[in-house]
């Protein structure tokens, strides 16, 4: 970045797939907006797997659960909103997604799963073992499964590319790099400094995901997330066509994605502890293969096209983290969604536009909201 001042109406830290959408969301309200992204390696939107169906998570309230169902449904406007802004492909398709359990505990989860769809009015069906084999052909043997027919996945690179291209052709200027620190005037974020560069903003938004420590002084003591490592196998099954299967989620947090290629992604671990390091390791690797196979045992035939690697901001209540950050005015956060971002992202996205917008921020459910960390 050369020297100099830049003045927009938002500034956005960070070009994953948070980031992305909500510059998006913000061009194509008529806002000048600014995307600097450092493209870190092991951005989670690169890396993980597109599974979108609500239905098929537990989620902590009933007002968090209707978020994620919006979630859901806000891909059926904006998949052709990016077409018509020249977003390019996102991988989106709709697929049924199958929720399998493998003991007792799972089982359990598959009941409350029925009762918090029937409460919400979302149509989930129960089918059998032999029903589940047919929509997933290389499923082992389960008791009982449920399905989302109104399921969906879509490929987390080419959706973030396609929000990016869509927010430039909105007139939004992305910029490579990395921001070194936040400017102040009294209580308010007025901007940032990037290397001799300075970015004036009207609103500054953190999405930075897992990376958000490098800005955290002025956010206070404590990190508000911390870095899940998740290692995901790319498989290549040629023994027949894949382009009808059902995505298969095991209540144990492992799944089966199929795409009409022949790739099956098997993914993904959970890995509290690693760090800033976005580094497959034997154990990780053994241990997605595993689950997979356990899912699946005749994948052990297939061959192994790719692995991936990716850290996914996890917040520390486990919840995303939305909205205006308390004590920074002008400041908003959109980070935290762990391993739900595909799935939650780009409503969140809006949802935080509509605050910057507005002030109104009653899309974001409570306890999401990012004034839970005041004090």
């Amino acid at each position: 970045m050369s020297g100099g001042t830049i003045t927009s109406d938002a500034l956005v830290v960070g070009g994953g797939l948070l980031g992305s959408a909500v510059a998006y969301e913000l061009a194509r309200r008529g806002l000048a907006v600014v995307l600097v992204d450092r493209a870190d390696r092991g951005q989670a939107s690169a890396a993980g797997a597109g599974i979108l169906s609500p239905a098929t998570s537990l989620w902590g309230s009933e007002d968090q659960a209707r978020f994620g169902r919006l979630a859901g449904e806000h891909y059926g406007g904006l998949v052709p909103a990016l077409e018509e802004d020249g977003g390019g492909p996102t991988g989106y398709a709709t697929a049924p997604v199958m929720a399998v359990a493998e003991d007792e505990e799972g089982d359990s989860r598959l009941d409350q799963l029925l009762d918090q769809a029937r409460a919400l009015a979302i149509p989930l069906e129960e089918v059998s073992g032999p029903e589940a084999s047919t929509l997933f052909p290389l499923l082992a043997k389960v008791g009982r499964a449920v399905v989302d027919r109104r399921g969906a996945r879509v490929d987390g690179r080419l959706l973030t590319a396609a929000l990016q291209r869509a927010a430039q052709g909105r007139g939004a200027r992305v910029m490579e790099g990395g921001v070194d620190e936040l400017c102040l005037s009294g209580p308010r974020v007025v901007g940032a400094r990037a290397h001799s560069l300075r970015i004036d903003a009207g609103a500054v938004v953190l999405a930075a995901g897992a990376w958000l420590s490098a800005l955290q002084a002025p956010l206070g003591p404590e990190p508000l997330v911390y870095p899940m490592r998740g290692q995901i196998a790319h498989l290549q099954w040629d023994e027949g066509p894949t382009a009808s299967w059902a995505v298969v989620v095991a209540q144990s947090g492992y799944y089966l994605l199929p795409w009409p290629d022949g790739r099956v992604v098997v993914g993904a671990t959970r890995e509290a502890g690693s760090g800033l390091v976005p580094e497959l390791t034997a154990g990780g690797m053994a241990e997605t293969l595993a689950a997979g196979l356990r899912l699946a045992p005749d994948l052990h035939r297939a061959r192994v096209r790719e692995w991936r690697v990716g850290l996914r901001p996890a917040s520390m209540d486990g919840r995303p983290i939305l909205g205006a950050v308390p004590g920074l005015e002008g400041c908003y956060l959109a980070t935290g969604h762990g391993a739900g971002g595909l799935l939650l992202g780009p409503y969140s996205a809006r949802a935080v536009a509509e605050t910057i917008l507005s002030g109104d921020d009653s899309l974001i459910p409570p306890g999401y909201q990012a004034r839970r960390f005041a004090g």
